[in-house]
């Protein structure tokens, strides 16, 4: 008689395609995959097949396809790095053929297209994740457990400063076009900042806000909110001026600075002289993050969530949540009030 074997079987390795191959493709997630032994990158999907390949030979990808025909007979999951008007409708015909998905930020253009993914998603029973790396940072976990804790007690406000010269280099121009990217700063960099802030912080109560769009696309955006707790919140975005990229937190027993980008965590307590500053690190490692290493921690979790392992990926009802209060930004946006705005006053 045959005895059932009782050792647990490892789970299996995940066969990815990447659909659109721009800069988020070429620096996050195919260096990410080559360092998650989870899953494994099959195909390139892009309709410039030039640019496919030329990723294909640097990363050692064997096939190169220019539509999504077929793609569920090779693939168990699709990473979605297209311009973002095409999120949901890509991703809405991906999962109904079976496919996890994993879709780049912002998930959707809006809250009704953020709908019909989530319920796509279920209906299908497939994995719909939201790439909101910035999750994975070390200093954002840390800020994240030391509000949790409430080590320096309740959050009474915070300022977040989100903002540079644009330079990401876009394969495509999409970022330009309001109905392609979906709108400006609030929806490029506020993807990220608003996703992490619901985290922290939770979703706030009241909010105004004011940007430069002129009718057209902002490039700059102040964000006042009330939390539920009473907490005060200012939100700062830019896309032409350098900020300081960074996150002050006041509460009750102290405060708390992190930068956006690097580890550095630096915690005040009120009241004695006594200040902590140093290296935020995860017990999976003390290397130096960087995109690669941060899009593999990502993908790992992605593998898991299929695989139906613990898995801190955020999932798309987390991910509505943010799209939603950018929805509500756009809602109440007032104008700037800028010099050019008021009358021209004439000297005699």
């Amino acid at each position: 008689m045959t005895m059932p074997d009782s050792r647990k079987q490892a789970p299996r390795k995940i066969r990815l395609a990447i659909v659109g191959c721009g800069a988020i493709a070429e620096q996050g997630h195919l260096p990410g995959a080559l360092l998650a032994p989870e899953v494994e990158v099959i195909a390139l999907v892009d309709k410039d097949i030039a640019r496919a390949k030329t990723l294909a030979l640097q990363f050692g990808i064997n096939s190169t396809i220019s539509s999504l025909d077929n793609l569920e007979k090779l693939a168990d999951a699709a990473i979605l790095c297209l311009p973002h008007h095409l999120h949901c409708p890509v991703a809405l015909n991906l999962m109904r053929r079976g496919l996890h998905v994993l879709v780049e930020k912002p998930m959707a253009l809006n809250v009704l297209e953020c709908d019909q993914m989530i319920s796509t998603a279920e209906t299908s029973q497939v994995v719909l994740g939201v790439g909101l790396m910035r999750r994975y940072f070390r200093c954002a976990l840390t800020l994240k457990q030391l509000l949790t804790s409430e080590i320096i007690g309740v959050v009474q406000r915070f300022s977040i400063e989100d903002g540079g010269a644009y330079a990401w280099p876009s394969a495509s121009p999409f970022i330009l076009s309001k109905a392609h990217s979906g709108g400006g700063v609030l929806m490029g960099n506020g993807s990220h900042v608003m996703d992490s802030l619901i985290w922290w912080f939770g979703e706030p109560q009241e909010i105004k806000c004011s940007t430069n769009a002129a009718g057209g696309m902002e490039t700059d955006a102040t964000i006042e909110m009330v939390m539920s707790t009473g907490a005060l919140g200012m939100v700062e975005l830019s896309r032409t001026r350098s900020l300081a990229n960074r996150i002050r937190v006041w509460c009750e027993r102290g405060t708390v600075e992190i930068p956006l980008y690097g580890d550095c965590v630096t915690v005040q307590f009120k009241g004695v002289n006594f200040l902590l500053n140093g290296n935020a690190q995860t017990r999976a490692g003390k290397n130096e993050q960087n995109l690669a290493s941060v899009m593999a921690d990502q993908l790992r979790d992605f593998a898991h969530a299929i695989n139906g392992k613990p898995s801190n990926l955020v999932i798309g009802r987390e991910s509505r949540r943010s799209i939603a209060l950018i929805e509500s930004c756009y809602r109440v946006a007032k104008p700037f009030s800028e010099p050019w705005s008021k009358p021209m006053e004439l000297v005699c």
